[in-house]
């Protein structure tokens, strides 16, 4: 039986050396919270999660790992300096 993917999105996007590392979430109607890892746009861990909590945690995790690793955050993901906020 197929289920429906409801929403999906990127977490994080991480490069290295002419690499690309993604981390995405995949809402899946009655299964729960998917995480996917990919490394060149090719899938390499899938895992299930009924707590977003739990699934952030994991992600983030992954994420500090990468960047100990040398791995550096995507800077189109990271917006643009502005300036300080004048109140």
């Amino acid at each position: 039986m197929a289920r429906t993917i409801t929403h999906r999105g990127t977490l994080w996007t991480l490069r290295r050396d002419g690499k690309t590392a993604r981390a995405e979430i995949v809402e899946i109607e009655g299964v729960g919270l998917e995480l996917r890892y990919t490394r060149n746009d090719k899938p390499f861990v899938r895992r299930l999660y009924s707590d977003g909590a739990d699934l952030l945690r994991e992600a983030a995790i992954e994420r500090f790992d990468l960047e100990r690793d040398g791995w550096i955050a995507n800077p189109r993901a990271a917006g643009k300096y502005a300036g300080p906020i004048r109140v």
